[in-house]
């Protein structure tokens, strides 16, 4: 593990050197689903549809993680941007035993309702039975995919953005050879299929998984994330990072339900319009994937710095952060524009997919600098432990979408370039909102004179622990 002081330095600089290694994590991550959906594609239809509902799960977990992750990270970040450093040691206790708690019910949850989950959407018998082999294993992932995440939000509050990325490669590199071997049974391994692609995933991620628990609880070079016994748990102080946390899960819960609307709208058009929707999302999800990099540098460099009182280079990472996110969701949006059904091409052979697909890049695209910007305001409030203004903002963007679909759609039946209109106008409402919230913490949370307080507690250059005070609570920074 190595941490980084985020309260020196170039801001601009640090943006970019963090964000890098952010990127390529992101980037593994969402080709880490490609490699399950490549080799069951081989099995069949059943097998690979069993698989797209079993993945659908994604969002719950991440919106459990996040819940931890985010509070974990505005708590930790200001607490060592303090130079309180044995108040991470403890403040950290408190995350990794909840993570461990929370995955564990949600693995048993998953195991349990198998059946009643595929239930839910899909009446086919082979999909189900398919998917029900599949799920029954991959429910163990909950667990590693919680303990993962909020592991990593943690490393990056303490500027150890290297950590998780190295890990990241480590399980995606594990994957695709395990993948393979246990679906087609190559050289001594047996044939499993559904199974065996679960399996792959389970392993793969529980290896990744002991090497952060290796790292917390194992190694010596990591004195400041660390795990001991007895467990020693403050629930004030839990609740404090979790009610910080629960409007950025609520984020996510919100986003899911927005796109299974449009999904489900899309539906009726056939299965070219859901296909094309599916194609333009997975495109316009990766374009969107270095303004998420960068924001996590600006959720960092934020945490430490608001912490040590160092408020003007809160701003400036707000500032850097938005001018990086506005040039390159524009010029990314313009590479799209260049030929929008070549890039739809790469994911789709048919030609009427192809056209939804490129119509839904051209018409969506147009919101993604208003959303590139809107997600470092985000990123901002996140840092500074204010999760419910950026809540505000996609509830915004959820009500303008449905208020644009009963019109566009319901009103005057534009049909899927309604339904693509209405998505993209959506971000106008929350573009708004967000610009509202960046200029309000501006003049308020980031316009308070320095804490002489909390500045003559700062670490001094040795690296040892400054005077004793009082652990900051989650209740104090929010």
């Amino acid at each position: 593990m190595a941490e980084k002081d985020l309260t020196t330095g170039s801001v601009a600089g640090l943006i970019l050197r963090l964000a890098l290694p952010v990127l390529g994590s992101f980037l593994l991550e969402s080709t880490y689903a490609l490699v399950d959906l490549y080799f069951v594609g081989r099995l069949g239809g059943p097998a690979l549809a069993g698989l797209g509902i079993s993945l659908n799960t994604f969002f719950v977990m991440l919106s459990l993680s996040m819940v931890l992750g985010v509070g974990a990270l505005a708590v930790i970040s200001q607490t060592y941007g303090r130079g309180e450093r044995s108040a991470v040691r403890d403040l950290y206790q408190q995350v990794f035993w909840a993570t461990l708690a929370a995955g564990t019910l949600a693995w048993l949850a998953g195991w349990l309702l198998t059946p009643i989950y595929f239930d839910l959407f899909t009446s086919d018998p082979a999909v189900h039975a398919q998917g029900s082999l599949y799920f029954r294993i991959y429910a163990a992932t909950f667990l590693t995919q919680v303990f993962l995440i909020v592991n990593s939000f943690c490393f990056r509050a303490v500027g150890d953005f290297i950590t998780p990325t190295l890990l990241m490669v480590l399980g995606f590199v594990l994957n695709v050879i395990l993948d393979p071997l246990l679906i087609f049974g190559l050289g001594p391994f047996p044939r499993l299929e559904m199974q065996g692609a679960a399996l792959a995933t389970v392993l793969s991620q529980s290896v990744v998984a002991l090497v952060y628990l290796w790292l917390v609880a194992g190694s010596r070079r990591n004195t400041l994330l660390r795990v001991r016994l007895p467990i020693s748990l403050d629930p004030g102080r839990l609740w404090g990072m979790v009610r910080i946390g629960l409007p950025s899960g609520t984020q996510v819960l919100l986003f899911s339900l927005m796109m299974m609307v449009i999904y489900r709208v899309v539906g009726q058009f056939g299965g070219d319009a859901s296909a094309g929707v599916g194609v333009g999302f997975r495109i316009i999800h990766a374009a969107f994937l270095p303004v998420v990099a960068v924001g996590s540098a600006v959720a960092s460099l934020t945490g430490q710095n608001y912490g040590a009182r160092k408020l003007q280079r809160v701003k400036s990472a707000a500032v850097w952060g938005g001018f990086y996110a506005a040039a390159l969701m524009i010029s990314i949006y313009g590479l799209i524009l260049l030929d929008p059904a070549f890039w739809a091409g790469l994911f789709a052979r048919d030609a009427g997919v192809i056209a939804l697909a490129a119509l839904y890049l051209k018409v969506t695209g147009i919101a993604l600098p208003m959303h590139g910007t809107g997600f470092i305001v985000t990123s901002l409030a996140q840092g500074l432990g204010r999760t419910l203004y950026p809540l505000l903002g996609q509830t915004m963007r959820v009500a303008g979408f449905l208020l644009a679909l009963g019109l566009l759609h319901g009103v005057y039946s534009l049909g899927v370039r309604g339904v693509f209109w209405s998505y993209a106008f959506a971000f106008l409402g929350e573009f708004v909102v967000m610009g509202g919230v960046a200029v309000y913490l501006w003049r308020t949370v980031l316009s308070r004179p320095e804490s002489v307080e909390h500045a003559e507690h700062t670490e001094s250059p040795s690296g040892s622990d400054s005077s004793p005070t009082s652990p900051t609570t989650a209740k104090e920074i929010a």
